[in-house]
Order: C-alpha cells, then structure tokens, then sequence
C-alpha cells in the first residue's frame, strides 16, 4: 500500500491517471494522503505515490487501453460461441425426444387393434 502525494485524477475511460490540471482527468481517485492499493500503483505505474515521467505514464495507459480492448474481444467472443453451443445443445435435446415420442406412438398404433371387434379378431387368430 502506498500514500497519494498528489490530486490525481482518472481518466474517462478508466485506463490512466493523471495530475490535477490534465484535461483528461475525469474523475478524482486519489487526494494527497489518501491509501493507494498496490495493485492499483502497479496498473498505473505510480512511483511512490507520484505519477512516473510523463512518457512512461503515456506507454502504461496505452497498454492499459490495448489489454482493456483485447479483453473485451476475448469476451464478447466466449459469449458468441457459448450461444451457438447453447443453440446446438438445445436442439440436440429436442429431435430424440420428438423422435422417440413419434416412434412409441406409430408403434402402439401398428400393434394395438382400433376397435374392441378387431381384438377378438386378433385374439382369435
């Protein structure tokens, strides 16, 4: 855990804080004084509880926004690919019972006589 030593700021999307002044503060996330968790340093780079030199507080967030990016792909392809295997399951499930419902009923019907003068019939032969 480290102390805040500055106002700093996240931005829109999330991605990066900046020093108060930025434009691209968006919201407040940490007073001087105020606990920072570690792994909220390490995602943002923060040294001490001050932002680094800003180049490398640019190449953190642009790394930020790719591994936001290509996560949100990785998900949006997981939930694709779990609807068709949903879809596929459910259809699966549905064709053998209809099958199997339709079988037994022609069977019945093949060897169970229609009237009670066609089983005597049946039973007499």
């Amino acid at each position: 855990m480290i102390f805040a030593k500055q106002r700093l700021f996240l931005t829109a999307d999330g991605a990066a804080l900046v020093a108060e002044g930025d434009p691209a503060g968006a919201t407040l996330y940490a007073a001087p004084g105020d606990e920072i968790p570690a792994s909220a340093a390490e995602k943002f780079g923060l040294v001490d509880g001050d932002l680094p030199d800003p180049a490398i507080a640019t190449m953190i967030a642009d790394d930020g926004a790719a591994a936001l990016e290509a996560q949100r792909k990785a998900e949006e392809e997981f939930l694709s690919a779990q609807r068709v295997a949903d879809e596929e399951a459910g259809e699966k499930e549905q064709a053998p019972a209809e099958t199997k419902e339709g079988k037994a009923g022609e069977d019945k019907e093949a060897k169970a006589p229609a009237t009670k003068g066609a089983r005597s019939r049946a039973k007499a032969a």
